[in-house]
């Protein structure tokens, strides 16, 4: 699990030559291969996330000795620890049992269960003391800033720019995040080569505990400041969690900053997003 969670924390710093080559280390085609089916991208928004990467074309991968399929259209992901023909047949054909093959929603972090035929078996907290896990998972939830499916039109003198900017928790079982983008170009005139930045600010509003995740049966984590910049691109991605973990509770405000091109002047958007 720590080999799999550094992953997941290390994978945004990853350029797009580095992802490619360590999936030239394996026989599958992953979904980034493949192409990710539109319906399922329209919803979930995996494109560029871990799991375009983990996941081969039936939406299968093995995780130390848990082999997990998800189940988009139901948002449930499949697990079994056999490695038997048969069950791993049985698995891909969502046939879930009592003995060997089991099935949760998103919400549930599966790869921290320890006994999948009791999910409500005993858990650590920190690495410390043990008890009860009971809390639920949270489910998925975004905040746009616009309905648009292409984003907010603007007007600099007599050309026209979009701008669009999203925060989402996503839970899909093996992989929990909450992820931000930011888009910003030029209307029917390609990539726009103006800076753009995104800044995740929890300093930035002073009220005690008001920005924080806290994963399930785990200590909540306050104060979280990151800042993601990049001074020639048009789409901008930042995961300020990223985890097998699930999330009980969090609330986070994210703020969108982006710069008109060949002004000084910088606009913002605020979106906050908490499930309590």
């Amino acid at each position: 699990m720590e080999v799999y969670e550094a992953f997941l924390q290390n994978f945004e710093n990853k350029s797009l030559e580095d992802k490619n080559e360590w999936l030239s280390n394996f026989t599958f085609s992953s979904l980034h291969s493949v192409g990710i089916p539109t319906e399922i991208e329209r919803v979930f928004e995996i494109e560029g996330s871990p799991l375009e990467y983990i996941l081969n074309s039936n939406y299968i991968v093995k995780i130390g000795s848990r082999t997990c399929l998800l189940d988009f259209l139901n948002s449930e992901i499949f697990v079994t620890e056999s490695s038997d023909e048969n069950v791993i047949s049985q698995l891909i054909n969502k046939q879930a049992n009592s003995t060997s093959i089991f099935n949760f929603p998103f919400e549930a972090d599966i790869l921290y269960i320890e006994d999948l035929t009791n999910p409500e078996e005993i858990q650590s907290e920190n690495g410390g003391q043990y008890k009860k896990c009971k809390e639920s998972g949270a489910p998925k939830k975004g905040k746009d800033n616009c309905d648009a499916d292409d984003g907010c039109p603007y007007t600099i003198g007599e050309t026209t720019y979009r701008v669009k900017a999203k925060v989402v928790y996503q839970a899909m079982g093996i992989n929990l995040r909450i992820h931000s983008k930011l888009k910003h170009r030029k209307q029917g005139q390609g990539i726009n080569s103006a800076p753009t930045s995104l800044l995740i600010q929890s300093n930035g509003y002073p009220t005690n505990m008001n920005h924080f995740v806290k994963p399930k049966c785990q200590s909540i984590i306050p104060s979280i400041f990151s800042t993601q910049q990049n001074p020639n691109c048009s789409v901008l991605d930042y995961n300020s969690y990223s985890s097998g973990k699930a999330l009980h509770k969090y609330n986070v405000y994210v703020d969108f900053w982006w710069a008109h091109p060949f002004q000084m002047t910088s606009s913002q958007i605020t979106l906050h997003i908490e499930h309590q």
